[in-house]
């Protein structure tokens, strides 16, 4: 599965928001789905290395994992997800440079084995996850897009010899 979006801020801003996993609690629909209190973090806060794991008694939700495998600042990082200690899958966040912002490319796939059933599962695991994708990174878009604009509204500010010091 892959899908894109165009945001409107540099490879660094959008970067800054995927790298760290602790990050994802702002845009990501899946972290909003689990919850905060069923969500736990370790490893480095950005990177390699960086984990999330979470654990709730939903059978659709179960209990999963991702880490952070591969990190390339402001241009890639690549994750592990394990779901329900069985599902194994792994996905990928590129960032493209464009002359409008950024494309981010996200992309998932999992190997499904010779298990009968997980092929057939995997026929509609697009349908059934594409929703939390999708939200995700409408979400991210929005979210990078308000914090640029509120940096390009800080920096705009021009403050007289009287204004008083706080």
């Amino acid at each position: 599965m892959q899908r894109t979006i165009t945001i409107e801020a540099s490879p660094h801003q959008v970067y800054t928001h995927i790298a760290s996993l602790q990050n994802w609690s702002e845009w990501s629909a899946w972290h909003h789905t689990v919850g905060k209190n069923n969500i736990s973090y370790s490893g480095p806060e950005t990177g390699v290395g960086a984990t999330c794991q979470w654990n709730t008694s939903d059978q659709k939700l179960g209990m999963g994992k991702i880490t952070i495998t591969t990190a390339h600042i402001n241009e890639a990082i690549e994750t592990e997800i394990l779901l329900n200690n069985e599902l194994s899958a792994h996905g990928c966040y590129t960032l493209t440079t464009m002359e409008s912002g950024t494309l981010l490319t996200y992309e998932f796939e999992s190997d499904l084995g010779d298990n009968f059933f997980n092929r057939f599962v995997g026929l509609y695991l697009e349908t059934m996850i594409a929703q939390y994708f999708e939200s995700g990174l409408k979400k991210l878009k929005l979210t990078t897009e308000s914090d640029q604009y509120t940096l390009e509204s800080l920096a705009d500010l021009e403050y007289s010899s009287t204004d008083q010091e706080l």
